[in-house]
């Protein structure tokens, strides 16, 4: 069996083959066509020529008339000139470049009869004044002979161009039926093998396509995939590329997790054993005092006791079951619990409102997430300014009037034990960033217009 390449191929060149054919035949007809519209104008021109010889051999006929009329030579001076027109016209007639040839001797031998009659047995009498009315009467009976033989002979010339006419025409008429004919076959013929080649494809290739990106959407969701490898060469090919890929990024990431576990357990042994050396160190210098300042031991033991704390929130963040959270209700039950906070260091918390949203998560998690952020924003604020909390959009935004983000913690704010402030521990925002993160969102911290940082914690919805 072909290559699915090969066979797109063969396609390609039926369709080109086919549509060549069908404007070949098209062309032909069209040409066909187009040869027997040019022999009709022919035609024309000499039915028109004829009609021509017909006029003249009326105004012969009336200066003829006109002679009997008056009984006298008044007209006679126009006849030679109009036996020449006559004569001309039969000329130009005969020499029309048409495909029916006109023979007009009849009508030349005719005209001729008419008019040596007119001359033999009229002419004489009109100009001796002696063609009176019986006379005149009797003449024209024959006069309209010979015009009536005129007539007929010119009648014969116009009947024999109409069937050549008429013949002509037909000849139009077949040649379009078979252009149109073959238009419809290669139209006909082109939907057919276009609906074969479609269906082919939506078998043998779509199928295929959608399986593959079956497993390319799990994959990206983090589930088993696998591509299909059979069908054609081309498209197996594909699957088992993708399956390769497949397995070597998940083993690349198992290589990957395990490097940055271990990494990540070092820094974290290393910096426990930092941040918990100083408060324990002072515990022991105050316990060889003495009296022991048990305000200053409360505090260093505090402090450590927030170091575990923030520790085992980094390494295990929202961990409760996860329902569904009003954010808005959330960010201003966070308000309301930090405004004794904030009364304590004379800085206003006010909630300023926003759209309702819903995500899921587990209350805890928000809980300290919002909590976190809205208490950053209070210790950054001085005396007497104001931290407004507001749902935006999918985010909340927790903004303050503080300094601004120290430039040298600025790229490293969510890594932990990383603080712009004395007192703080560095594991509150990276706790928060990994909660908002396992949530599907992100916290951003930007500077504020006017002075001060906005806090953005956005959200995925439920």
């Amino acid at each position: 069996m072909p290559s699915l390449r090969r066979r797109l191929h063969l396609t390609a060149g039926a369709l080109v083959a086919l549509q060549v054919a069908g404007t070949s035949l098209g062309f032909m007809s069209w040409w066909r066509v187009q040869e027997a519209c040019m022999e009709q104008r022919r035609i024309g021109d000499e039915r028109q020529a004829l009609l021509d010889v017909a006029r003249k051999t009326r105004e012969l006929y009336v200066h003829q008339a006109h002679t009997f009329i008056e009984g006298g030579p008044g007209h006679l001076d126009h006849l030679g000139e109009d036996a020449e027109g006559v004569e001309a016209a039969i000329v130009t007639a005969e020499r029309t470049d048409g495909p029916f040839p006109l023979e007009l001797g009849a009508v030349r031998a005719a005209v001729g009869d008419s008019t040596r009659w007119f001359d033999a047995e009229v002419a004489s009498l009109a100009r001796e004044g002696r063609l009176d009315r019986e006379t005149a009467a009797v003449l024209h009976k024959t006069a309209e002979t010979h015009a009536g033989a005129v007539q007929a002979a010119i009648e014969a010339s116009i009947q024999g161009l109409g069937a050549a006419e008429t013949a002509d025409m037909a000849r139009v008429s077949e040649e379009t039926r078979r252009g149109w004919i073959a238009v419809a076959v290669v139209v006909v013929a082109g939907a057919v093998l276009a609906g074969v080649v479609s269906a082919s494809l939506a078998r043998q290739i779509l199928g295929p396509i959608d399986a593959l990106r079956s497993a390319v959407r799990a994959f990206g969701e983090r589930e088993d995939a696998r591509a299909p490898t059979q069908g054609d060469a081309e498209v197996a090919e594909l699957g088992r590329a993708f399956n390769d890929m497949v397995e070597r990024v998940k083993a690349a990431e198992i290589r990957l997790v395990e490097r940055e576990r271990v990494q990540a357990l070092g820094e974290i042994a290393g910096a426990v054993a930092h941040e918990l050396m100083s408060p324990i160190m002072a515990i022991l210098g105050e316990a060889r005092e003495d009296p022991i300042d048990s305000a200053r031991i409360r505090a260093e033991a505090d402090h450590a006791r927030r170091v575990i704390q923030g520790l085992l929130g980094y390494a295990r963040p929202g961990e409760a079951e996860p329902t569904a959270v009003r954010l808005d209700e959330a960010a201003s039950a966070a308000a309301d619990r930090a405004i004794p906070f904030g009364d304590a260091r004379c800085v206003a918390v006010r909630w300023v409102g926003g759209t309702p949203c819903t995500l899921q998560a587990a209350p805890t998690a928000v809980r300290q997430v919002l909590d976190n952020l809205v208490r950053n924003a209070v210790e950054a604020s001085g005396a007497g300014e104001e931290v407004e909390v507001e749902v935006v959009g999918d985010a909340v935004e927790v903004r303050d009037r503080g300094p601004g983000l120290p430039t040298r913690v600025r790229g490293r704010l969510y890594e932990p034990f990383v603080t712009g402030r004395a007192e703080g521990t560095g594991l509150g925002l990276a706790v928060s960033q990994r909660i908002a993160r396992a949530l599907g969102g992100r916290i951003l911290h930007t500077d504020r217009p006017g002075g001060g940082t906005v806090a953005r914690w956005e959200v995925r919805r439920g």
